[in-house]
């Protein structure tokens, strides 16, 4: 009895040891950021982190920045030609301190890995502890690839702290803003009508002639 007991506690802790691996495995698999530095090798780290996530999901990247740093993970995406794309995640900090003599508070945003695409466009900053979304859009233009990253620091505006993203979306996006407007104006070639002017109720009439209509047109 005490060896069969003994058999099935080595099975166990066996079977719970390979599902460890192997979810770690299909972790790699599936996220597939690549963690990068701009000025310090080795001040920052990053991570999978399961306690700290948003709600609903199963994770948050971790990103670490133990000295003033700029940090951040990668990963390529297919996009479709001539085709709007909104990028949104949601981040948190824990312990962010901005650099010394630095005065543009960035923190964590997300953006195109290579500041070279023009026009260039990112998210806004944030670096506050409670869940915040950030998110900006993009046109893929001729592109078929497209690599974005979730920064910790950001260029000249280094920082130290622990920047947590989780619930990461690229999605196609119809909802484009613009500043393009569409407007139709309507003239009316006599008006006669009561009005208030200055708390006062008058009357308004006026009529345009064909002179006024043809310079209208």
């Amino acid at each position: 009895m005490k060896r069969t007991a003994k058999y099935l506690l080595f099975i166990f802790s066996a079977l719970m040891i390979c599902a460890f691996l192997s979810d770690k495995r299909i972790l790699a698999a599936t996220t597939k950021w690549d963690g990068t530095y701009v000025y310090k090798k080795d001040a920052s780290t990053f991570d999978i982190d399961r306690k700290v996530k948003y709600s609903g999901s199963d994770y948050s990247i971790k990103i670490t920045n133990n000295d003033y740093n700029t940090s951040y993970v990668k990963k390529t995406f297919k996009v479709k030609k001539n085709t709007h794309y909104r990028v949104s995640v949601m981040a948190k900090y824990a312990d962010y301190k901005l650099e010394p003599g630095r005065t543009n508070d960035v923190g964590a945003c997300i953006g195109p890995a290579n500041i070279g695409v023009l026009p260039y466009i990112r998210s806004d900053g944030y670096s506050g502890t409670d869940w915040q979304e950030l998110s900006f859009e993009f046109d893929s233009g001729n592109q078929t690839q497209y690599e974005l990253a979730l920064y910790n620091g950001y260029f000249c505006y280094d920082c130290k702290g622990t920047v947590y993203y989780s619930d990461f979306r690229l999605e196609e996006y119809s909802g484009r803003k613009t500043n393009q407007w569409n407007c139709m104006v309507v003239f009316f070639k006599n008006v006669n009508a009561q009005v208030v002017m200055d708390g006062k109720t008058v009357n308004y009439a006026q009529t345009l002639n064909s002179t006024d209509v043809e310079y209208i047109k």
